[in-house]
């Protein structure tokens, strides 16, 4: 008797117990072709990943793969082969609930290479060279490398596109407490189209490096009055903005240090007054800009609903810059 409660017991307390429901999981597959040719891709590395966690594989000879079980949940799937531009893709709750083989496409790479050279025709070594893709819809890391002791460069991983070519040069001054002078340099090229699998060879720069220089000048009002306070900035040339940073006008008064050569933009803003002042920058300090400020433009108007009722926008329209 003794025997029988104590089972009774225990199934009591067996039943009371919740019952755990295995995760589902699934292994996820799928193939990488070359997007031009449709030929499979071998030895892709592919890897899917979440913010704490990774799984590695790589493609077999016909480029498949597949991933071991995991649990339905988003994640990211990046892509690697060399010789290829790298692909993201996102894995999205719905590939877990009816898995098929996930179709990856690579991009034979294109190739930009060339040489940069001093006003001398010698090599300069260090010079940053990238490839900015002209009217992305998005801002994007453009594709930069370094010059070798021969002047020469090589940029890959380039997707198929147009883009913008910029050649920079900077020396001296390594660390605050460096006093070696710095000179500077950069030139940009005309929009170039880069094709799939192919290297654009040729693509060369001249620099001439030169000390940059600071530029001086006043703020004022369309009256002449001296304007005490305004926020400033200094846009640089090109799709890169390369030198643009911002700046403040005291009394009236304001300085840019360490400009480099190129045309700019200097911008300044100071209560409900907006004004821009376009200016090329050569080899000598620039003083004497004169930035007017103008009032800055306002709409107003009445908003009128379906009911037939009216609101004015009153004083406190939002106002219109115009530069």
């Amino acid at each position: 008797m003794k025997f029988y409660a104590a089972l009774v017991i225990s199934a009591g307390l067996a039943a009371a117990q919740p019952v755990s429901t295995p995760e589902v999981t699934v292994a996820l597959f799928g193939r990488v072709t070359n997007a031009q040719t449709h030929d499979p891709v071998r030895r892709a590395f592919i890897k899917i990943y979440t913010a704490k966690q990774r799984w590695d594989e790589l493609s077999d000879s016909e480029g498949r793969f597949k991933f071991p079980p995991l649990k339905r949940a988003e994640y990211g799937l990046a892509i690697h082969r060399d010789g290829y531009t790298e692909r993201y893709y996102k894995i999205e709750l719905s590939d877990f609930d009816n898995p098929k083989e996930l179709p990856l496409e690579l991009f034979p790479q294109g190739v930009i290479t060339g040489r940069v050279v001093d006003g001398f025709g010698q090599p300069l070594e260090d010079a940053e060279i990238s490839a900015i893709l002209a009217q992305q819809k998005s801002p994007q890391t453009p594709v930069s490398n370094r010059t070798t002791d021969l002047g020469e460069y090589r940029l890959s991983g380039l997707d198929p596109g147009s883009y913008q070519i910029r050649a920079t040069y900077r020396e001296g001054r390594e660390h605050e407490f460096d006093a070696t002078p710095i000179s500077r340099a950069s030139a940009m090229k005309p929009e170039l189209i880069v094709k799939s699998g192919v290297v654009v060879e040729g693509i060369d720069f001249t620099l001439v490096p030169a000390r940059p220089v600071t530029l001086r000048g006043t703020v004022h009002s369309e009256s002449g009055e001296a304007v005490e306070k305004a926020t400033l900035w200094i846009e640089g040339p090109g799709p890169g903005r390369e030198g643009s940073h911002n700046g403040n006008a005291n009394n009236g008064k304001f300085e840019f240090a360490d400009v480099g050569p190129g045309n700019y933009v200097i911008f300044g803003d100071a209560k409900a007054m907006f004004g821009s002042i376009s200016i090329q920058v050569g080899n000598e300090e620039l003083n004497g800009i004169d930035l007017v400020l103008r009032p800055t433009p306002m709409i107003r108007g009445t908003l009128r609903v379906q009911s037939g009722d009216s609101s004015s926008l009153g004083e406190n329209s939002n106002p219109i810059r115009t530069l």
